[in-house]
């Protein structure tokens, strides 16, 4: 009986060891299977992180090319627009440039004829100038002559209306008379006189009067 007893013993104990170990091994099994769990859920996180953040990139790079797209776009349009306008300007001058050789061609032969009338008046002032000038000569030497011609049958007082100095006759008859008398003397104070025919010169200075009779004109010659 106490061999029974041992064994039932043995027995007992054996069954709780083995029960034991399954224990241990049904625990070990439990944590690996929630270790290979974890690492599951680690991987499936990072991977969704991974996806996450590629898709972030990606969207961040699909937004920087919509604007870089848009940039260029904005500026070829500007671009397109200054060209354009460059365009028009340049047509417009063109035709702005054509209006006005159109009226140069329109207005040439009037102002050809102006400008010619124009020299033509200049040229009509340079002579009226120059018979001006020639006038204002001929003046001159009439105002000459005049103050140096002594006219037949006038008295001149030397200094007021004759210039002194000797002057000259041509005589056509032989009763030619001249006289030279002292200013203020009232023709008493006879310096010089005489008759003469064909040409005939006197001389007079200052404080002295002249007259002559059927004598002619006299020029002064000296």
């Amino acid at each position: 009986m106490s061999q029974r007893l041992v064994g039932g013993a043995s027995d007992d104990c054996a069954g709780s060891l083995g029960d034991q170990l399954n224990d241990e091994v049904r625990d070990v099994a439990d944590d690996g299977a929630r270790s290979s769990l974890k690492i599951g859920v680690l991987w499936r996180d990072r991977l969704t992180l991974g996806l996450s953040v590629g898709v972030v990139a990606l969207f961040v790079a699909l937004v920087a090319m919509v604007i870089l797209n848009a940039v260029n776009y904005a500026e070829a349009t500007q671009a397109q627009q200054q060209r354009n306008d460059y365009g028009a300007t340049v047509r417009d001058l063109e035709s702005r440039t054509a209006e006005l050789e159109g009226r140069v061609e329109l207005y040439e032969p009037a102002y050809n004829k102006a400008a010619e009338l124009e020299r033509t008046e200049q040229a009509l002032d340079q002579r009226e100038a120059d018979v001006a000038a020639r006038e204002a000569a001929v003046k001159s030497t009439e105002d000459r002559i005049a103050a140096t011609t002594l006219k037949d049958g006038f008295t001149y007082t030397v200094g007021s209306t004759m210039e002194p100095g000797t002057y000259q006759a041509n005589s056509t008859t032989e009763s030619c008379y001249w006289a030279i008398y002292t200013t203020g003397s009232n023709y008493s104070d006879i310096v010089d006189n005489g008759f003469a025919a064909g040409t005939v010169s006197v001389t007079v200075g200052p404080g002295q009067d002249f007259t002559s009779k059927r004598c002619g004109d006299w020029s002064k010659v000296g």
